[in-house]
């Protein structure tokens, strides 16, 4: 860090890890959802 006073564990621009982890955390019950439907549809010969 060459500049502690203004890089935090937040990293520069306020961006995180911790918030990219939980972006990607909120889509899954989307994907989970996508993946369900298709499995029904080809249970179903679709």
């Amino acid at each position: 860090m060459k500049d502690p006073a203004s890089n935090t564990f937040l990293g520069a621009g306020s961006l995180s890890a911790k918030a990219g982890f939980l972006f990607a955390h909120s889509l899954m019950p989307t994907v989970m959802l996508a993946l369900g439907v298709l499995e029904i549809f080809i249970y179903y010969g679709a």
